[in-house]
């Protein structure tokens, strides 16, 4: 079911982005917005539950640069 949910909300960020740039008024522009931002916090949540679980790996992380510089 997670899966799915997944799907749904990347499929939503698409919805948003497109419309996003299609709108001219700015009043709509502004909930676009703020609606791709509650959704992509929405999801990040999934990912986060997902990894916690063991059900998606991490993804790679950057290097620490600090500890290769010593």
């Amino acid at each position: 079911m997670i899966y799915h949910t997944g799907i749904s909300s990347t499929n939503g960020l698409s919805n948003y982005g497109t419309a996003l740039s299609k709108v001219a008024r700015k009043d709509i522009t502004i909930d676009f917005g703020r609606l791709l931002l509650e959704t992509v916090k929405f999801a990040l949540d999934g990912v986060k539950i997902s990894i916690k679980k063991g059900w998606l790996e991490q993804p790679p992380l950057a290097v620490k640069h600090d500890f290769f510089s010593k």
